[in-house]
């Protein structure tokens, strides 16, 4: 049987983590990429919505291609916010 490879993608105010973790929950490998905090006039932070998808996309790229992991064996995806 072949081994099954789960995602878990963090989103946080500082900037988006993608996590490789084996069928046992071992952690295999991390990527990750700041970006920007936009803070208005009173001090309120924001994100731009956009910069969020492209280092989404980018990070989970990146730890694919780093990893050597098939996309097939990936069994899931998690998101946290």
């Amino acid at each position: 049987m072949t081994d099954k490879y789960i995602i878990s993608i963090d989103q946080s105010t500082q900037g988006t983590k993608a996590l490789l973790f084996d069928g046992s929950g071992s952690l295999i490998r991390r990527t990750d990429k700041p970006h920007a905090q936009i803070v208005n006039e009173k001090g309120w932070v924001s994100h731009d919505p956009e910069e969020i998808y492209r280092n989404t996309i980018q990070v989970v790229a990146r730890l694919l291609e780093e990893s050597g992991i098939d996309r097939g064996r990936i069994a899931g995806v998690g998101i946290s916010n």
